[in-house]
């Protein structure tokens, strides 16, 4: 899979550093192989290669250990006890003891993380290459902002950016010339992301949520993150590939159910009905 990224057309007509994003996806796949086996197998030694694996990703790219330790983290709650009532107990007593730890820090933190969102937006808009704005329009360059942004007017500009960003490039809009190779590649991606998709993630939760809980949590961090603190088309593009690799996990899942249900529902509309039984003569037999 890994080597497949390198022929995508977005890997080759937008990357300064070919194989950036492609090693980066390949060391990751390796952390998440070790923690799924950890998780699976009870193999507590591998939480040593996690544990030093991790912090050398910033050097392909800034910030990213900080993401996978986050990942890594969240997923150790696929450590909790199989019964729900134990895992539900202690999930709770976890979040309660971590918000009155950090209660008094959620504020100056928010206000951070919102001037960093606003700094990065201000700064894509300003050099140009940009192509989309999610923050209110009130922040601007030229404007003199509100306040803060609201924790709705943020959810809001979340979803903005996380459906720019999944699709970006969108040839459905607009499209320059040095973009029509990628074309065929965003059309089939659009089909995955909505119709195989949830499918897939709906049956891993169902069936394999502490196997493939690390993939999805994965997905939804470092998505996220790049999603907010990417404003550039060319970038957004590139980096996403190194993510993508990780989406067919849950897309392959959920086109295999797919496949499956229309094939059973093909098949009882070919097959012809069952013949009648045959009568016995006497109609009131069965009273």
């Amino acid at each position: 899979a890994m080597a497949f990224c390198l022929f995508w057309p977005s890997l080759i007509l937008w990357s300064v550093t070919l194989l950036k994003e492609t090693s980066l996806a390949l060391y990751v796949s390796l952390v998440i192989y070790l923690f799924v086996e950890l998780i699976k197998r009870k193999k507590w030694w591998h939480l040593v290669p996690v544990c030093l694996l991790w912090y050398p990703l910033k050097e392909i790219r800034v910030n990213s250990h900080y993401l996978m330790l986050l990942t890594i983290s969240l997923s150790l709650i696929f450590f909790l006890p199989r019964r729900k009532a134990y895992g539900l107990l202690l999930a709770a007593g976890l979040a309660a003891a971590c918000l009155a730890a950090g209660h008094s820090r959620i504020k100056p933190l928010y206000q951070e993380f919102q001037n960093m969102v606003i700094a990065a937006q201000m700064g894509y808009i300003t050099t140009g290459g940009s192509y989309y704005k999610f923050i209110p329009e009130r922040f601007g360059p030229n404007k003199i902002s509100g306040g803060m942004i609201t924790p709705g007017e943020m959810t809001i500009s979340f979803c903005k950016a996380l459906y720019y960003y999944l699709c970006v490039p969108n040839p459905f809009i607009r499209i320059k010339a040095s973009q029509a190779p990628v074309a065929p590649q965003m059309v089939i991606w659009y089909a995955l992301l909505l119709f195989c998709l949830p499918a897939g993630v709906l049956h891993l939760v169902r069936h394999h949520y502490r196997e493939s809980g690390i993939v999805l949590v994965y997905i939804l961090v470092f998505i996220s993150a790049l999603a907010i603190f990417t404003g550039n088309e060319g970038a957004a593009f590139r980096q996403r590939d190194m993510v993508t690799p990780f989406f067919f996990i849950p897309i392959s899942v959920g086109m295999f159910n797919l496949l499956g249900w229309l094939a059973v529902k093909v098949k009882h509309r070919v097959e012809p009905a069952p013949p009648a039984a045959e009568s016995t003569g006497d109609d009131r037999a069965g009273y």
